[in-house]
């Protein structure tokens, strides 16, 4: 082997440990990022609601209850100081929470059937006014009107994100944490593109 095959194979050689260092790199900060993302997500509840259609009638009910149930879920879950209180408060509600939806379909002249329930649901990658979620399953209040094959809105209940005016930035900051919060209020985007990706395996997996 003469010396210029030598220093072309050295070369090489120096490129996939160079290639290998850096995706150890990626990979390891990912499994940082992937671990405070869990601690995200244990710590929140999120609201499902979906619309039993896509008309333009369907998807209007769907606000009208949506605000009736964000105005009483907000309200309840005020002083909740953990998830878990969040959680329990949510499930002793539950049948408070379905008499509104129903009362709300009744009152706009529909008879669609509606599901509540306090359960895991996988969100996507969603952005919000201030912040950004990634994607991934969630404890979620999941409200399905009639066939619910319309289009959903989602918001997180707690801690108390879903609007601007109700958002107490102190009972955030006690519940997330500062990691957490500089995670969704700064997104990394190859980040959360890593982590969606791999949430959507698992979704296609468990199909």
């Amino acid at each position: 082997m003469n010396f210029y095959y030598l220093v072309i194979i050295m070369k090489r050689v120096e490129i996939s440990i160079l290639v290998a260092v850096i995706f150890s790199a990626i990979f390891s900060n990912v499994l940082v990022f992937d671990s405070e993302y869990n601690k995200l997500k244990s710590n929140i509840v999120r609201v499902h609601i979906l619309a039993n259609s896509n008309s333009e009638s369907d998807q209007l009910l769907k606000y009208k209850i949506k605000d009736d149930i964000y105005c009483y879920v907000s309200g309840m879950l005020k002083n909740a100081k953990n998830k878990c209180e969040a959680k329990r408060i949510i499930n002793d509600n539950l049948h408070n929470i379905l008499k509104i939806s129903k009362q709300k379909i009744k009152d706009n002249n529909f008879n669609y059937d509606v599901n509540v329930a306090l359960t895991k649901s996988y969100f996507p990658t969603r952005r919000y006014d201030g912040f950004v979620l990634p994607a991934g399953n969630y404890d979620a209040l999941k409200v399905i009107i009639g066939k619910g094959d319309g289009q959903n809105w989602w918001c997180v209940a707690f801690p108390p994100m879903c609007s601007p005016v109700d958002c107490d930035d102190k009972k955030i900051s006690e519940i997330l944490g500062e990691e957490q919060i500089d995670m969704i209020k700064k997104p990394c985007e190859y980040k959360f593109a890593i982590l969606e990706f791999i949430e959507e395996i698992k979704q296609k997996i468990k199909k």
